[in-house]
């Protein structure tokens, strides 16, 4: 990307409109684009970011009693931790997905 690409990108950034943080704050929405975003951090092979976020959406998804979000933040947090040889935690969260 050239400088005149890398300004047309700040200026697009700049003018695209703000979310609604008090609306994503405690949405479906926020905690499936948390559990989104695990799922890429562990894809990028970033296992320790990938079971921060999944925590952070497994917490927010099991306040909104949201299943799906759940199961989805539950396979992304298992699955890093076996990445990172944490084998018996990984398991466990893995089984509780299936289980929901």
């Amino acid at each position: 990307m050239n400088v005149d690409e890398m300004k047309d990108v700040r200026e697009f950034r700049a003018g695209a409109p703000k979310p609604d943080r008090a609306r994503l704050a405690e949405g479906r929405e926020l905690a499936m684009a948390l559990s989104n975003l695990a799922q890429l951090a562990m894809l990028a092979s970033d296992h320790v970011e990938a079971v921060r976020r999944g925590e952070q959406a497994l917490s927010l998804a099991t306040r909104l009693g949201d299943r799906e979000t759940r199961v989805h933040a539950l396979n992304n947090v298992g699955s890093a931790r076996l990445h990172v040889l944490d084998v018996e935690r990984g398991n466990e969260l893995l089984l509780e997905s299936l289980r929901l």
